[in-house]
């Protein structure tokens, strides 16, 4: 996997945690929330609902489909990753993207 870092930008920057309850920010924002959750809440930490409802992989979902599009589909409103596989690879991509780019 090989992406454009204006591609990335706008991954990270996709406002897609507008229609989640109790949070609303970006994939960027949602990543470090979580990364300073888990590491505030160590073992307490809750994956399913690591810093609002469940659902939170569809929603992140709708953001890295913007990289891959075979991600997932809409579903009226939603957006529903169809593709696990590729969800995950493209999400682990990312982190390495994001902690190890040189």
């Amino acid at each position: 996997m090989k992406y454009k870092d204006e591609k990335i930008e706008q991954v990270l920057n996709h406002n897609c945690f507008q229609k989640a309850k109790y949070y609303d920010g970006t994939l960027r924002d949602f990543m470090a929330e979580c990364l300073k959750e888990l590491w505030l809440d160590g073992e307490g930490f809750s994956g399913k609902r690591p810093i609002c409802d469940s659902g939170w992989e569809d929603i992140a979902g709708e953001a890295l489909a913007i990289l891959e599009p075979k991600i997932g589909k809409y579903d009226g409103d939603w957006f529903e990753v169809t593709n696990r596989e590729l969800y995950l690879d493209t999400f682990n991509w990312l982190v390495e993207h994001i902690f190890f780019y040189q």
